[in-house]
């Protein structure tokens, strides 16, 4: 191939070249001979290439694959060139009645045609030609698809040791896995474990400690009826709460109903019990009690105070707890409230009574 982009057979090449330089015939472009690369063109590449027919001089403008064009040439061309019979004059195939009818004064070829090749020796080259290029293709393919055999046994069996290699790993992986998560499971629920019971301790902790420093503290007293009517009979009847902290003290507190000529009143009952903040409380207990019963509507309230008395007969109600709880403390007399103000007064309410206590400074 030259520079100019015009490629060559070697004889064409060899004819057009000189010592040190070539020139292409076709346009004159010069070129030295480093400059011209060569390059194999197979068989199968060349008879693929486009050439124009045997017969272009003689007008036939076809352009086919060259190996398509002795086919062409031999079944289809109608620009063959011939003598004519009778005035030997160069005449087309197409052409020689129509010349015979002129007297041959027409349709004569004025351009000596080239020597053509007898179509029987043109088609036995052509046919051995392609004979030999096929055999040599068929042995080409023959040597590729040995190799491509091969190269596929080898594949196959590459591609089997890999499956077998990967269902292995995927089993080891899994394996893994699961002893991974299992591990992974327990530590988590270990640590889960004990985080939640540290955080309960802690909640604990702190809503008691909230819960402790709280100064008063609700309650309804249901079944109003029933214990009024026990103390007129009995003489006494109460209704006492659950431990409760109240300024960080444990305390219990309640109702006592009791009988007192023909009425009966209700007053405040409390007792002290052991807490686990009593060391640093004051001893004995001086502080003020305030009772309240609240109005279900109006939300009024009726108030009654209690000071804890220091006399001796009843320091025991008010030193600091030792086996458990003091003795329990009833303030009948300051905090008496008479049932049938309540009653008049609308604080009692489907058979209940609103209370709440509340611990002075």
């Amino acid at each position: 191939m030259l520079l100019c982009g015009h490629t060559f057979c070697e004889p064409c090449y060899e004819s057009c070249a000189t010592t040190s330089e070539s020139v292409c015939p076709l346009d004159g472009d010069i070129c030295g001979r480093d400059d011209v690369s060569t390059k194999e063109y197979p068989a199968e590449q060349l008879l693929r290439r486009k050439v124009h027919c045997w017969n272009k001089v003689y007008g036939c403008g076809v352009i086919l694959p060259a190996s398509q064009i002795a086919e062409h040439v031999r079944d289809h061309c109608q620009h063959h060139a011939t003598c004519c019979p009778t005035c030997s004059a160069a005449v087309l195939c197409s052409d020689v009645c129509a010349h015979l009818k002129t007297r041959c004064t027409q349709l004569v070829l004025h351009t000596a045609p080239e020597p053509q090749p007898r179509e029987d020796d043109n088609e036995g080259t052509n046919l051995e030609a392609l004979a030999k290029m096929m055999k040599q293709q068929v042995g080409e393919l023959d040597a590729k698809l040995a190799r491509l055999s091969f190269k596929a046994d080898s594949l196959s069996d590459k591609l089997s040791e890999i499956c077998i290699n990967n269902n292995d790993f995927k089993e080891a992986l899994t394996a893994h896995f699961v002893q991974a998560s299992g591990r992974n499971l327990a530590d988590m629920k270990a640590i889960y474990s004990e985080k939640s019971e540290s955080l309960m301790t802690a909640i604990t902790s702190a809503l008691t400690l909230v819960s402790s420093d709280a100064k008063t503290h609700q309650r309804v007293i249901r079944g109003y009826a029933e214990l009024k009517e026990k103390a007129s009979k009995d003489g006494r009847s109460e209704s006492m709460s659950d431990k409760v902290y109240l300024r960080r003290y444990l305390m219990s507190w309640g109702i006592v109903f009791s009988k007192d000529g023909e009425g009966v009143g209700l007053s405040l009952r409390i007792e002290l019990y052991e807490g686990r903040e009593d060391d640093f409380l004051e001893w004995p207990f001086t502080k003020q009690f305030k009772l309240s019963v609240i109005h279900p509507e109006t939300r009024e309230e009726l108030d009654r105070f209690a000071t804890p008395d220091s006399s001796d007969y009843l320091r025991d109600c008010f030193c600091r707890p030792i086996d458990g709880s003091n003795t329990p403390i009833h303030f009948s007399h300051e905090t008496r409230i008479e049932s049938s103000d309540l009653e008049s007064d609308g604080y009692v309410d489907r058979d209940q009574l609103l209370l709440r206590l509340e611990v002075l400074l």
